[in-house]
């Protein structure tokens, strides 16, 4: 269960890897970042490795080919169909800084589908005007 996969809908294409081997479904999304988070694959696994027995871990990515305007609540409804489509349920969801948006977005419009849910390091939105995001942006680009 450690090769990076990828997931193909007709809307997009979003790499994910798992780990563990637990009866219970964790997922885990992660913040902004100017590379994939499939690149610390190692790195996160061995950071959660305390946790591989009691839980099958899915750490995704965000989709490929972005559009123009992709907003957090297209995330999280690319996430919730990834989600779905890999028929998973009754999750424990992890969010990260955008992650963490993400993930109270998924919460919020999809509640059946989560048990626990766990933010970090996250805001309730951000204005159009932030300045840090948009540096960021600049030096992403």
């Amino acid at each position: 269960m450690n090769d990076i996969k990828q997931i193909k809908t007709s809307d997009f294409e979003m790499d994910y890897f798992s780990f563990g081997s637990g009866d219970k479904t964790m997922i885990i999304l992660p913040g902004l970042s100017i590379k994939s988070v499939m690149e610390s694959k190692e790195a996160i696994e061995s950071q959660y490795s305390l946790l591989k027995d009691e839980f099958t871990i899915y750490v995704f990515d965000r989709r490929k080919d972005l559009p123009t305007t992709y907003s957090i609540l297209d995330m999280a409804v690319d996430t919730t169909n990834a989600i779905k489509k890999l028929k998973l349920g009754s999750i424990y969801l992890f969010g990260v800084s955008q992650g963490a948006m993400i993930s109270l977005l998924i919460a919020i419009n999809n509640p059946g589908l989560i048990r626990k849910l766990v933010i970090g390091s996250t805001s309730a939105y951000i204005k159009e005007d932030n300045k840090a995001i948009n540096k960021w942006i600049d030096i992403a680009g």
